[in-house]
């Protein structure tokens, strides 16, 4: 029994000893996976961090490389845009220099690299100046000059003796130089103008600085070329002159004659103007201008007719020219000869208006009277009046007087014998003498 009871105590101490093991075992085993799992965490941990830290660092990598390449391409258009605008900058700054080389007279017929013997100073800076040597306070006064355009094939232009003229008697210090219209520098002035005509006077801008300026400024008319002022001379002052290109068809132009012909005369005329009804052989005014030039014994147009072109050597375009602030009247008459024109009776209409001129010009029924002369011509009524009241070619009329101003058209009558120029009152021998001319080189 006692026996038993030892055994059994023994039985529960191992018992007791193993669980009491078994429980320091899981005790030891849990801390062992705790630390083996602090171990592989803290070693995950760093691996993390290890591996953050280069993906953060390619990450900065490529962000700055993304940086740099934007730097890059900013900075390429940026150098492109710089470079666009010291490219601009230079083109301007070489226009201006060769515009005011050009315009300080550094011209030439072929080059603006050729100086010419005679520097036009002053037409750039109105405000140049030379030292007077005879005083001794040596005060400066403006230095004037003068650019001539010319066409050295027009044998009566008469260039050299017009501009001697102005020095001799209006002025004397006058610096004068003169281009070929062909030339560079002579294109570059007729076109800025607008020109179709030579010679061209330009004066510097200084000229408006003298003390007999009013007796200059009725015949100088202001322009602009290259951002530069000058004083350019009426060409209506120059008794001869030359156009450097044909004038203009407009499918508008009255048109009578050979449409073939080789020598075409284009006149600008205003109904109203005497001058023309004196070249058109308007009775009452011719027969006055006759007792003061027997020479004329006969109406220079009517005769060109005869001879030129009513035998088809010659063709005859009409412009109008209406000086609405001079002659109030002529706009209505320049319509009703177009209206005319509608039922093909425009040179017998125009004639009439030019004979019978006083029944017409400065009359309170103008209107009234313009209708009759349409029934003396048997023209439809209805259709001429209502194509008079309405006015309706005044757009036509405008078109026509712009066109005539670049050819130095500014009074009338104004004639152009294909590039010949005839204005004012011409006697038939003259006249004519221009058309065999013209006629003789269309047979060359």
């Amino acid at each position: 029994m006692v026996e038993t009871k030892k055994k059994s105590s023994v039985k529960k101490t191992v018992d007791k000893s193993v669980k009491t093991t078994k429980k320091t075992d899981v005790k030891v085993q849990k801390k062992i996976a705790v630390k083996s799992k602090k171990t592989v965490t803290k070693v995950t941990s760093k691996a993390t961090k290890k591996v953050d830290k280069k993906l953060v660092k390619k990450t900065e990598t490529k962000k700055e490389i993304k940086i740099n390449k934007k730097k890059t391409r900013v900075s390429d258009v940026n150098l492109w845009k710089i470079s666009s605008i010291i490219l601009v900058i230079v083109v301007l700054f070489l226009a201006v220099v060769i515009g005011l080389r050009f315009f300080n007279g550094s011209l030439s017929d072929n080059t603006f690299e050729d100086d010419l013997n005679k520097k036009v100073n002053d037409l750039n800076n109105p405000t140049n100046t030379i030292t007077n040597t005879n005083n001794n306070d040596n005060t400066s006064t403006p230095t004037y000059e003068l650019l001539i355009v010319e066409d050295s094939t027009c044998e009566n232009c008469n260039v050299d003796y017009f501009a001697d003229q102005i020095k001799a008697n209006l002025i004397k210090d006058l610096v004068v130089t003169k281009i070929e219209y062909s030339s560079h520098e002579g294109q570059i002035v007729t076109s800025n103008l607008g020109i179709k005509i030579a010679p061209v006077f330009l004066f510097s801008k200084s000229i408006d600085l003298r003390d007999d300026w009013e007796k200059l400024e009725n015949v100088l008319i202001p322009v602009n070329i290259a951002n530069t002022d000058f004083y350019l001379l009426n060409p209506m002052v120059l008794e001869s002159k030359i156009l450097i290109e044909d004038v203009i068809l407009l499918d508008s132009a009255v048109v009578i004659g050979n449409p073939d012909a080789k020598v075409t005369l284009v006149e600008f005329s205003d109904f109203e103007c005497p001058v023309c009804a004196i070249m058109k052989g308007s009775p009452i005014l011719f027969e006055g201008y006759k007792i003061q030039n027997p020479e004329f014994t006969e109406a220079t147009i009517p005769k060109v007719f005869e001879k030129y072109i009513d035998t088809g050597l010659v063709k005859y375009v009409f412009y109008n020219f209406p000086i609405d602030r001079i002659h109030s009247s002529a706009r209505k008459a320049h319509n009703a000869a177009l209206c005319a024109n509608e039922q093909e009776q425009f040179k017998a209409y125009s004639d009439i208006l030019y004979s019978d001129r006083e029944s017409w010009v400065g009359v309170n029924n103008t209107e009234e009277v313009l209708i009759e002369f349409a029934q003396t011509l048997d023209l439809s009524k209805s259709q001429f009046k209502e194509c008079l009241t309405s006015q309706k070619y005044n757009t036509q009329i405008d078109k026509e007087i712009e066109l005539a101003l670049p050819y130095g058209v500014a009074g009338t009558p104004t004639y152009f014998v294909n590039k010949q120029v005839i204005s004012g009152i011409v006697d038939f021998e003259t006249f004519s003498a221009v058309i065999e001319s013209e006629l003789e080189k269309s047979n060359n």
